[in-house]
This record gives structure tokens, C-alpha cells and sequence, in this order.
């Protein structure tokens, strides 16, 4: 069965468009040959700032995203293509006007995509935004990780998961759904493998709490349910995210720090059974 060819078109063809490229090759290279190109390319690398997030988030290795060089969209290009995906209606348009002959295969993203990846921060939005509209469009992630929001219908799945990891500590799973919460599950094959819940007030958010689930652990789900809590956290105005952690649970605290944490206390015998010190954290948004 061949692939089917679609080809990515932005502007200069260095974040936006190469990313989608990379992205779709790498979650659905089975099934599609991704390649990209630029209204107005230059022949130009793809943005420092995209090629570190691509590498640090998306494990894509960095001698690769460094030999990118960007490409003029062409006639040729367009013929290639079975689809051609815009990451923006303005620039279906442009192709549309040149090449009507194109109006079958053209199409652009439901989601926007803004041209910004001037630090890695942004840089990671525009590939959060950009698997959301590849997963719309091509269920990209169907045998990986799916983020979705805590609720009543999750909730007690999660309350068992936190039962498992936590007995007699573990938090009510309940108190975490409601006015100025917020909590966020990651599923893998609809399986229920982390989650976290939270509670904010102004321009501050708490961690109540937060687990993996032991075999899906070390295989980045914690990271990715932090990062979109950051997302999400920007979203309602939090500027600072506060949580504790036991003092010798250091594969937490290690994912902590990874994730932008910086400790800024300790609660002496905060911890019982056993008796133990709890770490403060804090990590300012968009910093």
C-alpha cells in the first residue's frame, strides 16, 4: 500500500510547516510522506528556537533538524502532493489564486497556528497546536498518549489510580472537579496512566496531586501532563505553580526540576508514615 504524499505550506517554511513535516513523519510515517515548503522560502535552517523544542519534546535528533533547509513552494511540489495542508486559510488562498487547478487537494488547519517560536516556550505551543490539528485531521496519536480534562465520568478511575500509588494519603478524587479547579488525565489505550489535580485563585495554582502509574513511568507522561498544565495554567492567568513533594522521592523531584520547577522552601515532618520532610517548589509561567 503506498503512502499518501502530503506537503505543509507556510510562509518561509522555518517553524510552522517544517515542524508539521517532522511531526507527521514521525508519529504516521507508515501511512504518510510528509514534506514542507514556503510561500516566500529562502533556502534558509529552520528556527533555533523550533529545532530545540522539536528535539528536547519531541526526541526528533537535532543533527537532523539542523541539515532542514527550507523550500519555495512550486508548481512541482504541488503536483507531488495528494494534499496540501496550509497552516493558515490566508495562505490557501495564495495558492488557490495561482493555481486553481489545485482546489481539490487544498485544505488548511481548523486550529490556528500563530507565527511565533521566538523562545522555546511559544515553540512548544506551536507543536502542541500543531499535533492537535494533525490528530484532527489524521488520529495521530491513536496508540499514544491522549490528554484529556479530569471529570465525573474519569474520576473514579482516577481515585483508584491515586488509591494505588498513595493508600492512606491518597487525595479525594472528588474535591478536585469543581469551581477554580483544574485536573488533567493522560490515557493510553484508554487506560487511565496519570494524572494531576489542582486548585487555583488569582494569579496562584496548587498542586493537590499528582501520579503515574508505575508501568507507565519513564516514558515522558509525566513531562507531558506537566507541560499541558502550563498550558492551561496560561490560559486562566496562574503566573506561579506550587506543589510539595517528599524529600526522598527523587524521581519526582528529578521530573520537577526538568519540567521548570525551582525549590523555594521545606516543611519539616510535613510527611507521615513514614515521618518525613516535604520539598517546596515553585515554577513561574512563560518564564
Amino acid at each position: 500500500m503506498s503512502k499518501r504524499k502530503i506537503l505543509f505550506v507556510c510562509s518561509l517554511n522555518t517553524a510552522r510547516s517544517a515542524a508539521c513535516e517532522y511531526i507527521l513523519n514521525k508519529y504516521a510515517g507508515d501511512r504518510f510522506e510528509a514534506k514542507s515548503a514556503g510561500l516566500l522560502a529562502s533556502g534558509t535552517g529552520m528556527s533555533p528556537t523550533l529545532i530545540s523544542a522539536l528535539n528536547k519534546y519531541e526526541k526528533i535528533p537535532k543533527d537532523e533538524l539542523l541539515s532542514f533547509k527550507s523550500t519555495r513552494f512550486s508548481e512541482k511540489l504541488g503536483n507531488w502532493a495528494d494534499m496540501i495542508i496550509c497552516v493558515t486559510r490566508e495562505h490557501a488562498s495564495i495558492i488557490l489564486d495561482e493555481y486553481p487547478e489545485y482546489s481539490n487537494k487544498v485544505n488548511w488547519f481548523e486550529y490556528g497556528i500563530e507565527d511565533n517560536t521566538r523562545n522555546e516556550d511559544s515553540a512548544y505551543l506551536c507543536i502542541l497546536n500543531i499535533k492537535r490539528n494533525l490528530n484532527e485531521l489524521f488520529d495521530i496519536e491513536k496508540d499514544s498518549v491522549k490528554i484529556v480534562s479530569l471529570n465525573q465520568k474519569n474520576v473514579y478511575y482516577v481515585q483508584l489510580l491515586e488509591n494505588e500509588i498513595f493508600g492512606k494519603e491518597a487525595f479525594p478524587m472528588n474535591e478536585a472537579i469543581g469551581d477554580f479547579r483544574l485536573g488533567i488525565v493522560a490515557k493510553v489505550n484508554n487506560t487511565v496512566a496519570g494524572y494531576i489535580a489542582t486548585s487555583y485563585a488569582s494569579d496562584q495554582m496548587d498542586v493537590l496531586t499528582f501520579g503515574v502509574k508505575k508501568e507507565f513511568r519513564r516514558r515522558g507522561i509525566g513531562e507531558k501532563i506537566m507541560r499541558k498544565l502550563f498550558e492551561l495554567a496560561a490560559e486562566k492567568g496562574v503566573k506561579s505553580v506550587f506543589l510539595e513533594v517528599r524529600y526522598g522521592n527523587e524521581s519526582a523531584r528529578l521530573l520537577y526540576e526538568k519540567t521548570g520547577f525551582v525549590k523555594c522552601g521545606i516543611r519539616s515532618g510535613y510527611y507521615s508514615d513514614p515521618k518525613e520532610d516535604a520539598v517546596l517548589y515553585e515554577c513561574v509561567i512563560g518564564k
